[in-house]
């Protein structure tokens, strides 16, 4: 029995897709690698006029995605970068086809995870997308502290409750900082589940509901965080 197979094309800009050539060669591209492959297709999936950085805004590739993980088949595109311009996306799109027991061929690089040598290109692959994901995680840390250095706080990311950042800069949050000094009152002297219970019973608000973000029970978790962040 022949292996389905799916194919993904993709062009950048709507000039390109309106005159047809880059996606009917393209499609001349991975027709003939699945013939030659013995697989046989069900689907050509496109995007017209889509960017390749990551799979978010295109259709056809999610769709794509999802119809090869479903039948365990093989999702053909002809490059690497009508796929994905990201190396972090193109793993993570690799790692979920095999993990649906799917596959994945670039027809111009060579890369087939149903052979042995494509299961290897993956591997180097996806080490290569850990690295580079490494390396953000580890410039993003380095800005985080410079800033710290400089101004005395973060400006991305999570704030401590009652603050928020605007154009870069801390700014307070009167109603969260309200719910700050009063849990910081009441919790003192007391242990975490002490404090959690006493907090409770007076009725204090949630940093949650003060966001609008539903009604929630105190904890000591809560309490901590607060105590730890103020």
């Amino acid at each position: 029995m022949k292996r389905v197979a799916i194919t993904y094309r993709r062009v950048s800009t709507m000039r390109q897709a309106e005159k047809g050539q880059s996606l009917a060669a393209q499609r001349e591209q991975v027709s003939r690698y699945c013939e030659m492959r013995d697989f046989a297709v069900i689907k050509h999936a496109e995007d017209r006029g889509k960017s390749g950085t990551s799979r978010d805004g295109r259709p056809g590739l999610r769709e794509a995605i999802a119809l090869a993980c479903e039948r365990k088949g093989v999702l053909v595109a002809y490059s690497l970068s009508r796929l994905s311009r990201s190396v972090i996306d193109a793993a993570n799109i690799l790692r979920e086809l095999r993990e649906a027991g799917a596959d994945l061929a670039i027809v111009d690089c060579q890369i087939d995870t149903t052979t042995a040598a494509g299961k290897l290109i993956y591997n180097v692959i996806a080490a290569i997308a850990q690295f580079q994901s490494e390396m953000i995680g580890e410039q993003i840390k380095y800005r985080n502290n410079a800033t710290v250095a400089l101004k005395g706080y973060r400006t991305n990311g999570s704030q401590p409750a009652g603050w928020k950042i605007e154009n870069g800069v801390r700014v307070p949050i009167e109603a969260e900082l309200a719910i700050v000094r009063t849990v910081q009152e009441i919790a003192a002297g007391k242990s975490l589940n002490e404090a959690a219970k006493a907090v409770q019973a007076a009725g204090v608000a949630t940093i949650s509901e003060a966001k609008g973000r539903g009604k929630r029970k105190w904890t000591a978790s809560m309490v901590r965080k607060i105590l730890a962040k103020s």
